[in-house]
């Protein structure tokens, strides 16, 4: 499935009216308290997103999400119009069609009225959202905080009042260009901060983020001297089925750009670019959800590549889901090379993967 994200102008607003109209309707159908009751009149609607068109300006934005050319998803941002107040921007009237949620669109959604946002001077945005649904789930998943609740606040469709929650996002200036750092002192708030998210940077073990997160509050300066690790020091490496297996020599660095933004991992056999069947590749990399569709994978790979050459092996390895599209692109745009479709071990959990060959140029 391909996404495909298009920010509207008034003129392009309108060719997708009806599309738009179908999105909200199907939101509100299924419960959503979006400013509408149930049921919907579908000349309330109309005019609804005729006032949204008007609106369009440098101050209100309007993204949909299409797959096969069909609307799916929409998300627009408000900056606030009064002098002291124009550094903040509203995330409003997020919808994602309920066929299309799980899949990370809403995400997307999220992560392009972001980035407009921080392009045109804004440093806080906020948005509210009904208490105790789903969406809060999401929102705290990609770093916005939640500020508080204001009780019977909102009506959702069929009239039950509900209360609202409020949720803030301080994005500060422009992000400085993404570097790879030593994990240290100075960055480890920012790195605790995304594990309380329930971020984890093991994709296959989800607890690794509490683990991690435990390991930190134990003794900080034990856990950060580990994340260098070229003598296996560390012990045993917990696998997705429980078992534990021999740790590699090896290190991880974090993203950093003026914040946390994921971690990237190097290991190796000394002697030999080959490796046990368990471990799969020779770089693993995680960035948190707030900080993707940035090139930082991709940027992060490439600087890691420089400091793989220093272990003067021919080549490294690199393995990814069969659907992990965007990580596919990120192996490829540094060389990568598909060398097989396979299964791994069972230690490792199930499903099929991608293995990628990269050459180690001098």
């Amino acid at each position: 499935m391909t996404v495909a994200l298009r920010q509207l102008d008034r003129r392009s607003a309108v060719v997708a009216r009806e599309e738009l109209a179908d999105l909200l309707i199907g939101a509100v159908g299924n419960g959503a308290s979006v400013g509408f009751l149930w049921p919907l009149d579908r000349v309330a609607v109309a005019d609804y997103w005729r006032q949204v068109f008007a609106s369009l300006c440098d101050d209100f934005f309007l993204w949909v999400a299409e797959v096969d050319e069909r609307v799916v998803g929409a998300v627009q941002l408000a900056r606030c119009t009064k002098q002291n107040g124009r550094h903040r921007a509203e995330l409003q009237k997020l919808f994602v069609h309920s066929a299309y949620r799980g899949r990370g669109i809403a995400a997307r959604l999220l992560a392009a009225a972001e980035a407009q946002a921080r392009e045109i001077g804004c440093t806080l945005l906020v948005l509210d959202t009904e208490a105790g649904s789903p969406a809060e789930s999401v929102y705290r998943h990609l770093g916005w905080r939640k500020s508080g609740e204001i009780p019977m606040y909102a009506g959702k469709p069929s009239g039950e009042l509900i209360p609202t929650a409020y949720y803030y996002k301080l994005i500060g200036p422009a992000p400085s260009p993404l570097q790879l750092v030593r994990p240290a002192r100075e960055h480890l708030e920012s790195y605790v901060n995304a594990l309380k998210t329930g971020w984890s940077q093991n994709n296959l073990r989800p607890e690794a983020g509490r683990e991690a997160l435990e390991e930190v509050e134990k003794d900080p300066d034990t856990f950060l001297a580990l994340q260098i690790d070229r003598e296996a020091k560390g012990g045993p490496v917990k696998m997705p089925n429980g078992g534990e297996v021999p740790r590699l020599p090896g290190y991880i660095l974090w993203m950093w750009d003026g914040e946390f933004c994921g971690t990237i991992g190097f290991r190796w056999q000394p002697g030999t670019p080959e490796l046990p069947p368990h471990t799969l590749g020779h770089i693993g990399y995680a960035v948190v959800p707030w900080k993707r569709q940035l090139g930082y994978a991709k940027r992060a790979l490439a600087l890691m590549l420089e400091h793989a050459r220093e272990e003067s092996l021919p080549h490294v390895e690199i393995t990814c889901d069969t659907d992990n599209v965007a990580s596919q692109r990120t192996i490829v745009a540094n060389g990568g090379v598909l060398v097989e479709r396979f299964t791994p071990p069972p230690i490792c959990g199930p499903g099929e993967k991608l293995r990628y060959r990269i050459v180690m140029k001098a």
